[in-house]
């Protein structure tokens, strides 16, 4: 609209100084400035149309592609479910009793504590009969 804006500009400084009313005298009157104006106006009214007018086309096509895109995803067929592998454990493991645990393996309520060390007592020679007791 800036054009329209430059149009008007040029047709207001074109009339005399003491016209009552400019602006209408100019869109009544029947110059070239008015002509001018009217057709930009309406090729701007064209111009918007013919954006909307795509726009909405391809708001359009937006949605039926998104539409197309689930239709495809639901009408496809779901891939078929197998039993989930355990790996190298055979699958009836878990029904195997469960074995001893080794001495390093004890749980931490039969264990002993690794923080107090017990040594034997010191060994005292029997003077009597010589033999360490």
């Amino acid at each position: 609209m800036r054009l329209e804006a430059a149009i008007t500009n040029q047709a207001l400084a074109d009339l005399p100084d003491d016209t009552p009313n400019p602006l209408g005298a100019i869109y009544l009157s029947d110059g070239p400035a008015a002509r001018a104006i009217e057709r930009v106006r309406r090729h701007y009214e064209v111009a918007q149309r013919a954006w909307l007018t795509a726009f909405k086309h391809l708001k359009m096509l937006a949605e039926q592609r998104a539409e197309s895109a689930i239709a495809m995803a639901l009408s496809m067929p779901m891939p078929a479910r197998t039993p989930a592998e355990i790996g190298f454990v055979p699958q009836d493991a878990h029904r195997t009793p469960p074995r001893s645990a080794g001495p390093g393996l004890q749980p931490s309520s039969t264990r002993q504590s690794d923080s107090v060390l017990v040594s034997p007592p010191p060994r005292v020679k029997n003077e009597v009969h010589g033999t360490n007791g």
